[in-house]
């Protein structure tokens, strides 16, 4: 599953990052079972969470690298798992 990367969780309603910002996060590559870190920029935010998590604001984040070189829409990402870090 994600690791945090910001043990605070945000508050919902008040995100801490906004459209077009660009970000860090982490997700539980499926194939490796191994945790990795993708870099990309906020394109949706939903301040007040998703409807299976509501504890915290989400962020649907826009990826573009060598396995998405035509980009990837990661969606409902925890704020707890975005840090704004060294980018890619």
């Amino acid at each position: 599953m994600f690791n945090s990367l910001n043990p605070n969780k945000g508050t919902p309603g008040r995100p801490r990052f906004q459209s077009g910002d660009r970000v860090r996060f982490s997700i539980c590559n499926s194939e490796t079972d191994e945790l990795e870190y993708l870099y990309g920029e906020v394109w949706i935010v939903d301040s007040y969470g998703t409807f299976f998590n509501d504890s915290e604001p989400s962020y649907d984040i826009y990826v573009v690298n060598e396995r998405w070189p035509d980009g990837c829409l990661y969606k409902h990402i925890p704020e707890s798992h975005v840090d704004t870090g060294i980018f890619g």
